[in-house]
């Protein structure tokens, strides 16, 4: 390749990078988006929390935030979260007479001016051994900060065993 073609082609790999990184608040939310749905990064996720009622909630600020992380029975430190940039959604499935249930966010995704969230609620299917023991199944995810109504919408799953 001649000295003409290299410097063509690098100025072609500064334009794109520059136009992957972005400028602006929308985006910041257009780059998270990948094929119609927002990236989800999960912050904690168990069978053991203290919220014994079933809750699906979006949490915008930090002392929420914190009351959140402490139903969610987590050890260790709670993860700093920059709420002018992110948001966290919080899944509690409620309280379960055994093991083999889970909670999972599954899809976050634009529906009109609506954000839609799509929960899998699994259970134990027929035959399926399970503990003896109450569980409290939950998920904790970070999304980035969207505008709009949050609307959750939940799936019932069976596990095949």
């Amino acid at each position: 390749m001649n000295r003409a073609g290299l410097v063509l082609l690098s100025m072609c790999c500064i334009f794109l990078s520059a136009c992957a990184a972005g400028e602006g608040n929308g985006q910041a939310e257009e780059n998270a988006m990948q094929n119609g749905s927002y990236e989800i990064e999960e912050l904690a996720r168990g069978s053991q929390s203290r919220e014994s009622a079933e809750r699906m909630m979006v949490v915008r600020d930090a002392d929420t935030f914190e009351r959140i992380w402490d139903l969610s029975d987590q050890r260790g430190e709670r993860p700093a979260v920059d709420f002018d940039q992110s948001m966290v959604v919080a899944i509690f499935m409620g309280e379960r007479r055994t093991g083999g249930y889970s909670v999972q966010v599954d899809e976050v995704r634009q529906d009109g001016d609506d954000i839609m969230v799509q929960v899998i609620m699994e259970e134990p299917g027929e035959g399926c051994m399970t503990t003896q023991a109450i569980t409290r199944p939950f998920q904790l995810v970070l999304l980035p900060q969207l505008d709009g109504e949050v609307r959750f919408q939940t799936q019932q799953q069976a596990l095949d065993c």
